[in-house]
């Protein structure tokens, strides 16, 4: 996965970021088709909100998991973009 986050413009809402990730395509379809199906009433969920309730679900899961249930420590420097190291 690639990752590019740049600031927002300022909004009267909480402060928002956009972020670029490239993703398999056939999880981007997925996920658009259930944004189509359940974007009116009575869920009125959009393509933004169903990904940042899988993010957070997601952080949530690898701080108990991978980091005793706490916060991550602030980045001590910027992420490295590119390809992925192998493993």
């Amino acid at each position: 996965m690639i990752a590019n986050a740049t600031t927002s413009r300022p909004s009267h809402g909480p402060k928002r970021t956009k972020l670029t990730v490239e993703l398999p395509r056939d999880l981007v379809e997925k996920l658009r088709d259930a944004a189509f199906w359940l974007s009116g009433p009575p869920h009125q969920l959009t393509l933004t909100a169903i990904t940042e309730q899988a993010l957070q679900h997601e952080l949530e899961r690898i701080q108990l998991q991978l980091n005793e249930g706490k916060e991550f420590d602030t980045r001590t420097s910027p992420l490295k973009v590119g390809r992925p190291i192998a493993r």
